[in-house]
C-alpha cells in the first residue's frame, strides 16, 4: 500500500480471512458485531479479497447489488462505507477510520501502512521447495477461505487458488514422509487432500502407497475399488493405464512387504520359543 506520511502504527490493519472473518487494527480487535449490518461485513470481505485491496464502484453494485437499480445500488453502497468506517472508529479516531476505508475517483480502497490478508499471505510463499518450508506455510492456512460465505461466487477464485496451492503442499510433506518411512504421518496428509479433492489421482496414489508399505493388501484392494469407482464417476472413464500400472506396482509391494513381516514375526516367534 502507499502510505501518507501522517500514518501511524494505530492503522496497522490485518484481515483474517481463512477459517473466518477477523478483523484486527493496531492490534486492536474489531467484534463482529461492531460492523451492524451483514453488508457491511460482505462489501469489507469483497474488497480484501482483492490482490490490490480495491475495487471499482461499478464492479462492487454488480457483485453486492445486482438487482437494484444503480441509484439505489449506490445508496446501499454508501451505507455499507458508513458501518464499516463506524466499526474501525471503535478502535482508531474517525479521520482514521475514514482513511482507511476510501472512496476515490470511484474505487474503494482498504488503504493502511500496513496492510496484511492472511489468505494473501499464504500464497505470496508459493514456491515452498522442501518439507519444512511447506509445513511453516501451511501453518498459516488455517481453515477454508471464508466458510460462511462459501457459496457466494465472489469468493470461488480466491477459494480455488488456496485449496489447490494447500492440497500441492499437503502432497509434497506427504511424499516426504514417505521417504522418510513416516506412514501415519504421510496418511493424514494424503487424506486430507482427498477430503478436498475426492478426486486427487496423487492423493489416492499416495494414500495408497501407505497401504503397500504397511504391507495391508487387504485394505488396498478395498480403497482401490473405491479410488477406481470415484474416479471413473468423475471422468466417465475408468483410469488409465500408468495408474493401473503403478497401481500394480503397489500391490506387488504390499505383497512383499506382508511376506517380510510375516517371516520377521515367525522368526522373533522362534527366538523366543528356544529361548523358553
Amino acid at each position: 500500500m502507499s502510505p501518507d506520511s501522517h500514518r501511524s502504527p494505530q492503522d496497522h490493519v490485518r484481515i483474517q480471512l481463512l477459517g473466518g472473518f477477523g478483523v484486527t487494527i493496531g492490534g486492536r480487535a474489531i467484534p463482529e458485531h461492531e460492523f451492524g449490518r451483514r453488508i457491511a461485513r460482505q462489501l469489507l470481505k469483497l474488497i480484501a479479497i482483492q490482490s490490490n485491496a480495491s475495487l471499482h464502484r461499478e464492479q462492487i453494485l454488480d457483485t453486492l447489488w445486482p438487482h437494484l437499480e444503480p441509484e439505489a445500488g449506490a445508496a446501499q453502497l454508501y451505507k455499507a462505507i458508513h458501518h464499516v468506517r463506524r466499526a474501525f472508529a471503535t478502535v482508531v479516531p474517525k479521520s482514521t477510520a475514514d482513511s482507511l476505508f476510501s472512496l476515490k475517483e470511484q474505487v474503494l480502497t482498504l488503504e493502511a501502512e500496513e496492510l496484511s490478508v492472511d489468505a494473501h499471505l499464504f500464497l505470496e510463499d508459493a514456491h515452498a521447495k522442501d518439507s519444512a518450508g511447506a509445513a511453516t506455510l501451511l501453518e498459516l492456512y488455517r481453515g477454508d477461505l471464508l466458510p460462511a460465505d462459501r457459496y457466494e461466487e465472489w469468493t470461488l477464485e480466491l477459494r480455488e487458488e488456496l485449496t489447490q496451492r494447500a492440497s500441492d503442499l499437503r502432497l509434497l510433506l506427504g511424499e516426504q514422509c514417505l521417504h522418510e518411512e513416516r506412514w501415519d504421518d504421510a496418511e493424514v496428509r494424503f487424506r486430507e487432500v482427498l477430503e478436498q479433492d475426492e478426486v486427487s489421482e496423487a492423493a489416492w496414489l499416495g494414500w495408497m502407497q501407505v497401504l503397500a508399505r504397511r504391507g495391508d493388501r487387504g485394505r488396498l484392494k478395498k480403497e482401490l475399488t473405491k479410488c477406481r469407482q470415484i474416479l471413473t464417476e468423475f471422468t466417465g472413464e475408468a483410469p488409465d493405464k500408468v495408474f493401473e500400472d503403478q497401481v500394480a506396482a503397489l500391490l506387488e509391494i504390499a505383497g512383499e512387504s506382508a511376506t517380510q513381516d510375516q517371516e520377521a514375526s515367525g522368526a522373533t516367534l522362534r527366538k523366543s520359543e528356544s529361548t523358553n
